[in-house]
């Protein structure tokens, strides 16, 4: 008897596990046709600031990504770079931004084993965001009790969300959201006392071992997403002690308590090294400047939430996310300006997902029978983060009142769409799980209008827009490369400050890191870390008479000056008259933007 128990629920894990690998193949099938990767190169990043002009709020951070995962793959990891920060070494300490997601880049440098590719790694981790969604999913909407098919369709819904698309390689950490399900997951197990051990209880609850792994994980995932997750596993908490009968409510408080002391421990020893260098060079306080006005300009809004995307494959369903645009361009000063419709239009849920939103909000206004639902959980969840992320609420609040650090409140979006899909799911099973042959029949053409309805004319990189320009730039820098000998020093002109700035002219931002991006032997002098003492060397050197700033840079070891002409005023006419004076050779780039010179 025990034996055939043991082998009923190993032929259950089985069964399981073929279903999730089942839903992450899939995933990977979708994305094959929907991105036509038959068309891509591994070896050629997906995005490419130069080449692909669809995003001008956020498309350079893509040089951003792929400049840390190249360092990364040099130095071992992504906090110094000895290739960088010329004369000295490049220390993103003061801007950690990128160690809050060591979990995904300690992804990426398994996959760089196999690629040693900063493009092929980039391109590889977001493929496989994908299926790690799906599969994730899958796996959580099983342990809340929703049917296979639900589980299956949803899934594959959330991990083809517009958001996913719209961040695509541009905002990498950000399309890895694949924990989201794990955080509903834990939120819902707190809400509903699962992890409370019972009176007298001795040892942990397996849930509760899991969640403290699932925290683990949650710290050290994305600076945004945690910062979300720990809000809700406060608001979960919340719901759970003033729903609890009196004799239970200390429990609830142990329970996360465990929780949040877990996630604490592991996000200390992840900064461990960020707080040692502060402690030991002193607080910088000039690498950044947020202001608590960009919480509101990057904040939430529900009517985007609802509209179709401004990139819909159905050309009418376009027009009102493109009028609400230009009708804000025009009230600002014309067509390119900035606007409060920026990179939050990443947010829209698609058809299916706003409808599941709209139900989430009808749940709070139902009478409950004493039994709470996932939807009553949820829409409680719902409730709350629209609330802290939304324009004019307590997001802004928090930025007015402390440190604006946190500003792009609508990437909570990204748990929002998730708990509508799970809303409509909820509703299926619940109207036609009976039914088997009408249950699958609905989730499959619920399938196949969400893919449809989700999956934009943006979702397929520009491939050939984007090879012309790597080649172009791999073609003239390793040209530079073999004008020098291994381990010369280039200063770059302008001196540009890091991170985040100003961007000169009709250069981008972070511009300064592409010689980098297709160099392995030359030390480049941008990425010296603003407010620092490497940073305020150039920005004096770069102030002085072009003899006197040449004779320096010799001094000092340079054997070369690159300028990127598209940051002057005068494409840097002036200046190259007097620099040619001191140069032994020099060449320029194929659309005459670098002007490359070699000093005597």
């Amino acid at each position: 008897m025990y034996s055939r128990e043991v082998s009923a629920k190993v032929s259950e894990r089985w069964r399981a596990t073929a279903f999730y690998t089942c839903v992450s193949a899939s995933a990977l099938i979708v994305l094959i046709f929907a991105m036509d990767l038959r068309s891509a190169n591994i070896h050629i990043p997906f995005a490419y600031a130069a080449g692909d002009t669809r995003f001008p709020e956020y498309g350079f951070d893509v040089t951003l990504y792929l400049v840390t995962i190249k360092g990364m793959i040099d130095n071992g990891w992504i906090l110094t770079n000895r290739w960088l920060a010329a004369p000295g070494v490049a220390r993103f300490h003061d801007f950690p931004q990128f160690q809050f997601d060591s979990l995904q880049f300690a992804t990426m440098k398994l996959l760089s084993f196999f690629f040693n590719d900063a493009a092929a790694t980039l391109n590889s981790y977001y493929v496989l965001t994908f299926p790690a969604t799906a599969g994730i999913s899958a796996w959580v909407m099983r342990r809340l009790r929703f049917s296979l098919p639900a589980a299956f369709t949803f899934s594959l819904l959330y991990a083809f969300s517009p958001y996913h698309f719209h961040k695509g390689v541009y905002h990498l950490g950000y399309s890895a959201y694949y924990l989201v399900p794990l955080v509903t997951l834990v939120c819902v197990w707190i809400i509903r006392r699962e992890l409370t051990p019972g009176e007298g209880a001795s040892s942990a609850s397996p849930p509760l071992l899991l969640a403290c792994f699932f925290a683990a994980l949650i710290a050290v995932w994305n600076l945004y997403y945690t910062f979300f997750a720990l809000f809700l596993l406060f608001l979960s908490t919340l719901i759970a002690y003033m729903n609890a009968p009196r004799q239970e409510r200390e429990r609830v408080l142990k329970t996360s308590v465990i929780l949040f002391a877990v996630g604490a421990v592991i996000a200390l020893l992840n900064l461990s090294s960020v707080i040692t260098h502060v402690l030991t060079n002193g607080r910088n306080p000039s690498p950044v400047h947020r202001e608590a006005f960009q919480s509101e300009w990057w904040g939430l809004r529900i009517a985007q939430l609802l509209l179709p995307s401004r990139d819909h494959r159905w050309e009418w369903m376009r027009v009102p996310a493109l009028n609400l645009r230009i009708n804000w361009e025009r009230a600002l000063g014309g067509s390119g300006k900035p606007t409060p419709i920026n990179t939050n239009e990443a947010i829209t849920l698609g058809v299916i997902g706003a409808f599941g939103f709209v139900v989430l909000l009808l749940t709070l206004l139902r009478r409950r029978d004493g039994s709470w639902s996932i939807n009553d959980e949820l829409s409680r969840l719902n409730l709350g983060l629209v609330l802290l992320t939304t324009i004019g609420g307590f997001g802004m609040l928090l930025s007015v009142l402390t440190e604006a650090y946190i500003r792009s409140y609508y990437r909570g979006a990204v748990f929002i769409a998730y708990w509508s899909l799970l809303a409509v799911a909820a509703l299926v099973d619940r109207y036609a799980g009976g039914r088997r042959r009408v249950h699958v029949t609905i989730c499959a053409a619920l399938l196949a209008f969400g893919l449809f309805d989700q999956v934009g004319t943006n979702a397929r990189p520009l491939y050939s827009n984007v090879q012309r320009a790597f080649d172009a730039d791999r073609h003239f820098f390793g040209h530079v490369e073999s004008m020098l000998p291994p381990g010369s020093m280039v200063f770059q002109l302008p001196a540009q400050t890091f991170p985040e700035e100003g961007v000169a002219y009709a250069a981008r931002p972070y511009d300064d890191f592409v010689p980098y991006l297709h160099t392995s032997r030359i030390r480049w002098s941008f990425g010296a870390m603003n407010g620092r003492s490497v940073s305020r060397w150039q920005q004096e050197t770069a102030a002085l008479p072009a003899p006197v700033m040449t004779q320096r840079l010799r001094r000092s070891g340079f054997a070369g000056i690159l300028l990127d002409r598209y940051a002057f005023i005068d494409r840097g006419e002036r200046l190259l008259v007097e620099l040619r004076r001191e140069a032994a050779q020099e060449t320029e780039s194929a659309d005459s933007r670098y002007v490359f010179l070699r000093l005597r």
